[in-house]
């Protein structure tokens, strides 16, 4: 309760200030995420059957709350995204990664514009919006300086797409590539957002 207080004393001292998210440092970014967030209404989603978590995965998984886990080192085929919500897996699903990070295994990363590289580290979930090209979408913002930080303005995103869907796989025994953004099947995809937009964290490894 102390750290929902310190948090919104501190976003009204910011606005008081004039500053603006754009302005925000990285921690204040989070912590504006992550105090927005709590005042969302989330689904309640059943647990799934599903691939086994990596180790190196497990020391991000919280009790309580929804956290988005991703696996690189894993083929593009594999089901190497997980979503858990209080403790207990609720999606686990195929996604994308970038084009120039490598065919089947994403093996290169990049925090740079035209990369068209995946990124790697910890991110949190921001909103949602609809493109009229990739449809419904949720943004995400890097948290490691030098690493991810700039994957809100390349626009790398949560969305969809057909190359990326099961009926794609199961015609072609993979899945596409994108140009840096998390891509998966429309089902898995509305399920994302609609449980872990705004203050939600992603931890990415290989």
């Amino acid at each position: 309760m102390k750290k929902v207080k310190y948090i919104f004393i501190g976003l009204l001292v910011m606005i008081i200030s004039g500053c603006t998210l754009l302005n925000f440092s990285i921690k204040d970014k989070k912590s504006s995420l992550i105090f927005q967030g709590i005042f969302l209404e989330r689904p309640k989603l059943p647990e799934v059957k599903h691939i086994e978590i990596p180790k190196k995965l497990e020391q991000y998984i919280p009790s309580k709350g929804q956290v988005i886990l991703i696996d690189y080192s894993m083929a593009s085929s594999k089901k190497r995204l997980w979503v858990l919500q209080d403790g207990k897996v609720v999606i686990n699903c195929r996604v994308g990664h970038g084009k120039k990070s490598g065919r089947k295994y994403c093996t290169k990363f990049s925090n740079e514009f035209g990369s068209n590289m995946s990124s790697i580290g910890t991110f949190i979930t921001g909103d949602e919006y609809m493109n009229s090209v990739i449809g419904r979408a949720m943004k995400i913002h890097g948290l490691d300086p030098g690493v991810n930080d700039k994957v809100h303005q390349r626009g790398i995103r949560f969305h969809s797409s057909k190359y990326a869907s099961d009926n794609f796989f199961k015609r072609h025994g993979y899945i596409g590539r994108s140009l840096g953004c998390f891509t998966t099947d429309i089902k898995y995809n509305n399920q994302i957002i609609d449980l872990c937009k705004v203050g939600t964290m992603i931890y990415v490894v290989s």
